[in-house]
């Protein structure tokens, strides 16, 4: 089955139970309209990366790559959820090269295209409702891409030069 990886920056917007105000408001399996900045779009479209049990791109190896595009070690929260997920609600998908300096993880990219505010608020619905919300810690972050530069997956000559040097750092040390 496959899976699709969608970045975000406030895992606590998708996950946290509603506060005895918001249960006043909120309905049950609703999205706080404040977690919409996880899943902003840039030219109505928003970015994924499908990966399934069986493939060489794991989940890992997503993450890597997508950790090495910043200048920093940071954590790195996600949502994983089953692709189909997306298929009812009617967003035309385009397989287009990702942006990370992992081959292999690009080919695995897609984009959910032509979306509208509709659209956009029934996928949070559903992401909320269906999907798996998890955290990377800083320093299991700087260990993956390590990792992944060692097995040769990212490519270091296109990673930010900031970011590698930081993971120089013992603490991001491959064991």
């Amino acid at each position: 089955m496959p899976f699709a990886l969608r970045k975000l920056e406030y895992k606590i917007l998708w996950n946290q139970p509603p506060t005895p105000e918001e249960e006043k408001w909120l309905g049950v399996g609703e999205l706080r309209a404040d977690a919409l900045v996880d899943i902003a779009t840039e030219d109505n479209s928003l970015s994924l990366y499908i990966f399934d049990d069986q493939s060489a791109v794991t989940l890992d190896r997503i993450l890597g790559a997508v950790g090495a595009t910043r200048n920093v070690v940071a954590k790195l929260d996600f949502a994983v959820f089953d692709v189909t997920l997306v298929e009812g609600i009617e967003i035309t998908k385009v397989a287009r090269p990702g942006k990370t300096p992992d081959a292999a993880v690009n080919a695995v990219h897609l984009d959910l295209m032509h979306l509208t505010a509709t659209k956009l608020a029934a996928l949070g619905n559903e992401i909320q409702r269906h999907a798996k919300i998890d955290r990377r810690q800083p320093k299991d972050m700087g260990r993956l891409i390590n990792k992944h530069i060692k097995a040769g997956y990212i490519d270091s000559s296109i990673v930010d030069p900031t970011l590698l040097e930081r993971l120089k750092e013992e603490k991001y040390a491959v064991r």
